[in-house]
């Protein structure tokens, strides 16, 4: 069995600008959804039950707010997980769904009866995040550097980006 390459675009991703672009808009589309879902149901709960005590409040407005907040929140950042590690390797969504599941279940530890999942969740989140770092450094080509996420922010290059405008540089 021969082993392919995986075909990279100029951005350096298994995916074009246009194609993460377009992903990214409908991610942003269903943030917008699940957003704008869970302002009018907190509205109208706020509304019709504003002095009320929360145990007085029908379950189904409460279902609803989690609903809402699953789509506003959960299914962007499982779909950006799954795209995002699809742009850099065909594997490169496991180990990111994982760290989104793990996510989840320290969140869900929170929740009584649940104290069990936070040892699994933060097991999970670092699993996924040594994993996603492994599978980057070792089988993509991606620029790969640490930052904080403002305008300006200094960046440390493991690979890529600095190294190569400097390379271009010199070649100038």
């Amino acid at each position: 069995m021969t082993k392919t390459p995986e075909k990279r675009y100029d951005n350096g991703y298994r995916m074009s600008d246009e194609s993460i672009k377009g992903w990214s808009r409908l991610i942003f589309w269903i943030m917008g959804i699940g957003f704008a879902g869970l302002a009018v149901v907190i509205v109208i709960t706020a509304i019709q039950f504003g002095n009320a005590d929360p145990e007085d409040i029908p379950a189904i407005y409460i279902n609803l707010m989690w609903i809402f907040g699953a789509i506003a929140l959960g299914l962007p950042l499982a779909l950006g997980a799954i795209v995002g590690g699809l742009a850099i390797h065909r594997l490169g969504w496991i180990p990111l769904l994982i760290m989104i599941l793990g996510l989840l279940a320290v969140g869900l530890a929170q929740a009584d009866g649940f104290e069990y999942l936070g040892l699994y969740g933060w097991i999970a989140l670092g699993v996924g995040f040594v994993a996603t770092f492994l599978l980057a450094i070792f089988r993509t080509k991606v620029d790969i550097w640490f930052g904080l996420p403002i305008l300006n922010s200094p960046r440390m290059y493991v690979r890529g980006g600095k190294k190569d405008q400097e390379d271009e540089e010199e070649k100038k």
